[in-house]
């Protein structure tokens, strides 16, 4: 659930396709997916 591709458990570092630069740490990935997807939702509507 907190990995996003498994990209991170493999160790496979791939920024390219991997639009999350926090993605590697999947505390810090959580914590910033929420707070951008918050509000990038009323920023869109």
């Amino acid at each position: 659930m907190v990995h996003l591709r498994g990209t991170a458990a493999s160790g496979d570092t791939e920024p390219e396709t991997d639009p999350y630069p926090d993605y590697q740490i999947p505390q810090g990935v959580h914590q910033w997916h929420r707070l951008n997807a918050q509000p990038a939702e009323p920023a869109s509507v």
